[in-house]
């Protein structure tokens, strides 16, 4: 969100103005990146509908415009900064579902997202045998960074 989000949407303290807040790539580990598709939310730790309520005052189904403020997908565009997404493909908290739709859906709009898929994976990257390893996602994630700097 914090690439993507619209300055106007997300005011902070004027005094921050002066400072130039334009983000040039970004690294996401296994990302939540919507709270509006009910598949990407499946078999996740925000299936459960009570979890929305600490962080958005109500249910999800009350709460569809700050659901909607805060799901970075609705934010991809052809202006966005490069992203590359990591996600594990046996995350249990945060389904890789996620990074798949943001895929799919930064293709449609012409947004430049990759993605890896860290095999065997769970959230946080455990896990035995994963791959690429963890040391390689790091070395993966900061030839991207180093790239679009």
């Amino acid at each position: 969100m914090t690439a993507l989000g619209k300055n106007e949407d997300f005011t902070g303290d004027p005094a921050l103005d002066k400072y130039d807040s334009k983000i040039k790539c970004v690294v996401s580990y296994y990302p939540l990146t919507t709270f509006l598709n009910p598949a990407v939310l499946k078999n996740s730790n925000f299936e459960d509908p009570k979890r929305f309520i600490p962080m958005f005052g109500g249910l999800l189904k009350d709460k569809i415009e700050l659901a909607t403020l805060t799901s970075p997908v609705e934010y991809l565009d052809n202006s966005n900064p490069p992203i590359l997404l990591i996600h594990g493909d046996n995350d249990n908290i945060l389904s890789i579902e996620n990074s798949l739709y943001m895929k799919e859906v930064s293709q449609k709009k012409g947004a430049g997202v990759e993605l890896v898929v860290v095999k065997g994976a769970g959230h946080g990257f455990r896990g035995d045998n994963i791959y690429p390893s963890v040391a390689q996602v790091n070395k993966i994630a900061a030839e991207f960074i180093f790239k679009n700097l």
